[in-house]
């Protein structure tokens, strides 16, 4: 949360990776060799961050697991609401980007990123769901 002193009002901030999370900055070669190793999968995933810190004193942006750590702990009655937020069908997401590929335009979405980003994302939320399973039994 930004609180503005000035004016009394506060605003919240994005608690989401959207610089790194759907791969938009990596070649064609960089997504055919992450498509194929789980681990280097991971580890760009590891490097995501949310667009916020932790507080003022901290420096550098929070890792998206390590982010999502601190406020269950902090408020644990979100956990279920996180869960729900990742329960979609995995299968519509997958229709949907196939969809997106299909659009005739100067640069449309290539089949390969589409499967990409479909990857990357299911990984995330497995991870993310096994990270609050973990959380909530710590803090239950």
């Amino acid at each position: 949360m930004v609180w503005n002193d000035k004016m009394g009002t506060a605003r919240l901030t994005p608690f989401f990776d959207n610089g790194t999370s759907l791969g938009h900055e990596l070649f064609e070669k960089k997504i055919r060799q992450l498509s194929t190793d789980e681990n280097g999968l991971r580890a760009y995933i590891r490097k995501g961050r949310h667009h916020m810190k932790w507080s003022l004193s901290e420096d550098g942006r929070l890792p998206l697991i390590e982010g999502v750590y601190r406020i269950c702990v902090k408020y644990p009655a979100i956990i279920p609401l996180l869960v729900d937020s990742l329960s979609w069908e995995e299968e519509a997401q997958e229709k949907t980007l196939s969809e997106l590929t299909s659009f005739d335009i100067k640069s449309p979405l290539s089949i390969e990123r589409a499967d990409f980003v479909y990857q990357l994302t299911i990984l995330r939320k497995r991870i993310l769901l096994e990270h609050l399973e973990k959380i909530g039994n710590e803090v239950h």
